[in-house]
């Protein structure tokens, strides 16, 4: 009698959950019977995975704490891109018959790169730390060669014709090369006195320019030797 009068306002309490919880009780009744004997089966499986989880627990801990953070960073992220995946859905659907036959075009083409692609990685690997290294000289470059675009477009018929008259001038240039080597010093002596000499020759230009004509005449007038 005593445990019955204790128990009345638990049992009060209860009664209203009870009432609540009846409807969703009949539903899962069904979905009980089924698992049953899944949980049957699953009784053994999870005696000998016990020990197991023990020992693991302390080793995943920290992995599941981390991946509790990065989850926790990735929300916002996840809740941005939502709406963007709403829309791309059907986007997606209307590509996928595009993309079949691409991607079974495309897939002789990439058995064939992987062999490529596996040469390709070591490479890349040791290109690395250069590629860093050269990043803030290739944004530096980059206005210079927006600039020059138009420039390399115009040289561009010039540098086809040029190119039989280089093929040319090859052998000759390699002839020139040892003249040019010995005439460096040479030059090199010379600059200060060109240096020198350029008003100089800025200053005669003129004059130049008034005696040739009268240099003509003189060399046509010349009296002949006997």
């Amino acid at each position: 009698m005593l445990a019955s009068g204790l128990l009345q306002p638990v049992n009060r309490v209860n009664r209203p959950v009870n009432r609540v919880n009846r409807p969703v009780n009949q539903v899962n009744r069904p979905m009980n019977q089924v698992n049953r004997p899944v949980n049957r089966v699953n009784r053994p499986v999870n005696q000998v995975n016990r020990p197991v989880n023990q020992v693991n627990w302390p080793v995943n801990r920290p992995v599941n704490q981390v991946n509790r953070l990065v989850n926790r960073v990735n929300r916002p992220v996840n809740q941005v891109n939502r709406p963007v995946n709403r829309v791309n859905r059907p986007v997606n659907r209307v590509n996928r018959p595009v993309n079949r036959p691409v991607n079974q075009v495309n897939r002789p083409v990439n058995q064939v790169n992987r062999p490529v692609n596996r040469v390709n990685r070591p490479v890349n690997r040791v290109n690395r730390p250069v590629n860093q290294v050269n990043r803030p000289v290739n944004q530096v470059n980059r206005p210079v060669n927006r600039v020059n675009r138009p420039v390399n477009q115009v040289n561009r018929p010039v540098n086809r014709v040029n190119r039989p008259v280089n093929r040319v001038n090859r052998p000759v240039n390699q002839v020139n090369r040892p003249v040019n080597q010995v005439n460096r010093p040479v030059n090199r002596v010379n600059r200060p006195v060109n240096q020198v000499n350029r008003p100089v020759i800025q200053v005669n230009r003129p004059v130049n320019q008034v005696n040739r004509p009268v240099n003509r005449v003189n060399r046509v007038n010349r009296p002949v030797k006997l």
